[in-house]
């Protein structure tokens, strides 16, 4: 009989993480009520034209020259090269990605405005967008400064989302940027739990322009 149970766990275990699961917030947030980029999007194809391309290596001078942590230096590396955007609760532990950790680390630094805007300058493309992400709650001028830059730029970006699937989707950059009927948040104070509240029948819709990915990309 225990052996029965444990098989059935297993099972039910496995089961769960065949499909990628809503969005994860902070622990009092409520539940996405539209699906997340990573089902609207199914129509395209994971992008592979940057899989191939040598490597984003930043300058040790120009990183020592923003007196960063040397886990903030470590995490400027990785965000600038991360290939990925978002995902920040993924794979069956639920886990940030390695370009969101790398955010979340980089959020905390004392520089981390000159950090983001290093990253906005040198990294890749989904770096580039997180790097803008971040500065919603870093760099207000800045952030929206560049969002108008970035509106404009052409193809696809691999997202991750949420869930037990890690594969993510290929999703045009403008609907990364901005989105129709996106979340908009009042600002870097804001949360999408207090935005749910105020718009409790609007479903949630993730962009960078709103503040949405940022939301769910802070620090847990």
């Amino acid at each position: 009989m225990i052996r029965a149970l444990g098989s059935l766990l297993l099972l039910v275990l496995v089961t769960s993480c065949t499909k990628p699961s809503e969005p994860t917030r902070e622990s009092s947030e409520p539940t996405s009520k539209s699906p997340s980029p990573s089902s609207t999007s199914s129509s395209h194809t994971a992008p592979t034209s940057r899989v191939d391309e040598p490597p984003i290596v930043l300058d040790d001078a120009t990183v020592h020259a923003l007196a960063l942590s040397p886990d903030g230096e470590k995490a400027v590396r990785t965000l600038a090269a991360t290939k990925t955007f978002g995902g920040w609760a993924v794979g069956a532990a639920g886990s940030p990605t390695p370009g969101v950790a790398a955010l979340r680390v980089i959020w905390k630094e004392k520089n981390a405005g000159k950090a983001l805007a290093l990253v906005l300058e040198k990294g890749t493309l989904e770096g580039r967008l997180m790097a803008l992400a971040g500065l919603y709650d870093v760099d207000t001028a800045t952030f929206q400064r560049e969002l108008a830059r970035f509106d404009a730029v052409k193809g696809d970006v691999h997202v991750l989302t949420s869930g037990c699937d890690p594969s993510g989707d290929a999703v045009p950059v403008a609907k990364v940027v901005k989105r129709d009927g996106a979340v908009v948040l009042d600002g870097p104070t804001d949360t999408l739990s207090k935005w749910s509240e105020r718009h409790p029948k609007q479903p949630i819709e993730f962009d960078i322009a709103g503040g949405g990915y940022t939301s769910v990309m802070r620090p847990r």
